[in-house]
């Protein structure tokens, strides 16, 4: 999985010096016994990612994930994805409920990534909205969280939202902003 996300330009592998979330989702797909790894990558059918940049990360979950659709929503004109099989892009804002019904609508989703305003309420917001379109042992994952700086609130929202219906563990990363949340369809 690292020369999958270092083969594109993602700030997931950790390359570039900004993240180095690739061990976490390398444990989660590859050496975890979470439903998910349960029926392999070969068998996930969708991936949602809220926040495009320069795609990077939405043409390697592609490459990962060879038989998923994947879709990606971001509120810049200028990160839409054209004429890519299997990858479907969105313009909107994650603090948009319409934005988020309609890639909502499209797919029952074994993951769902939030990279994108990375501000809590934002995510927050997203997180309501969207986990009803996570399957059954599928991933939400929250990226570059600050949870030094209010993850009692994080994590108390978090459990609110889902009601029971997570498992949710925290990775906390090396710098600020740089921690995970993942929460597991139960």
């Amino acid at each position: 999985m690292t020369s999958i996300f270092d083969g594109f330009p993602t700030d997931k592998g950790g390359r570039d010096g900004s993240h180095s979330y690739e061990p976490t989702y390398r444990g989660l797909f590859e050496n975890s016994v979470t439903q998910l790894r349960r029926i392999g990558r070969f068998d996930v059918k969708a991936v949602l990612e809220l926040g495009i940049y320069l795609g990077g990360s939405l043409r390697a979950w592609k490459k990962y994930f060879p038989r998923a659709e994947i879709v990606g929503l971001d509120n810049d004109n200028g990160t839409m994805i054209h004429g890519e099989e299997r990858i479907t892009t969105f313009l909107g804002d994650v603090r948009s409920e319409e934005a988020l019904r309609t890639v909502a609508r499209l797919h029952d989703y074994n993951l769902i990534v939030d990279d994108a305003s990375h501000r809590p309420i934002d995510q927050f917001h997203a997180l309501k909205h969207l986990w009803g379109s996570v399957v059954p042992g599928g991933f939400y994952v929250i990226e570059d969280l600050d949870m030094n700086r209010n993850g009692s609130e994080i994590l108390t929202t978090c459990t609110l939202i889902v009601r029971g219906e997570a498992e949710i563990s925290l990775h906390l990363g090396d710098k600020r902003a740089d921690d995970l949340l993942i929460l597991e369809k139960t």
